[in-house]
């Protein structure tokens, strides 16, 4: 089917399957590994900060 399983990918017999890559379950459908296939393409790009205009300003200072 999709994922190909090595003999360093078992845990105990049972075979691992990485996440978003396709297996087979044991009713017999198949399924993908957390519901999100992989993408082999995928740039991760860091989180930003919120801008300026929409950060909450603390109040700060004597009254």
């Amino acid at each position: 089917m999709g994922a190909k399983v090595s003999p360093s990918n078992y845990l105990s017999g049972i075979p691992v399957v990485e996440s978003g890559q396709k297996y087979r379950t044991d009713v017999g459908f198949s399924a993908i590994k957390n519901g999100v296939k992989a993408h082999k393409n995928k740039v991760c790009k860091p989180h930003s900060l919120k801008p300026n205009w929409l950060r909450a300003q603390i109040p700060s200072g004597a009254r």
